[in-house]
């Protein structure tokens, strides 16, 4: 009667297994890094979308909540208005007052028409 049985029993590898195990090694090296950049880039591309999406909340909470936002509009001065020495600046699109206040003495002068002094 025989019977069969399987028994742990050291293998020493041969040098093709090794070269083998080696090159599979090499294999999984180098798609263990390659899932690394990826995941890298993915969490790069993840976290900039992020940090602008956070940027429009932000903006759209700040302008929401002031009930304002301050936007570069073309205006022009209108010297000595509304009296001498004074100049008002408007808005040109609609004609509003923006504010009032005191001319400079550049100003001032430019009112005389003196011609410009050479240098």
């Amino acid at each position: 009667m025989e019977r069969r049985i399987y028994e742990p029993i050291k293998h020493t590898f041969t040098p093709d297994e090794v070269r083998g195990m080696g090159e599979a090694l090499a294999r999984e090296s180098q798609a263990v890094i390659d899932l690394r950049e990826q995941r890298a880039n993915a969490v790069a591309n993840f976290a900039a979308l992020l940090k602008a999406g956070t940027k429009r909340v932000a903006d759209l909470t700040t302008r929401i909540n002031n009930g304002y936002e301050v936007r570069d509009v073309e205006c022009m001065y209108m010297f000595d208005s509304p009296r001498v020495g004074m100049k008002t600046l408007v808005q040109c699109d609609s004609s509003t007052e923006v504010r009032i206040e005191a001319m400079t003495l550049e100003e001032q002068q430019r009112t005389f028409n003196f011609p410009e002094a050479d240098e």
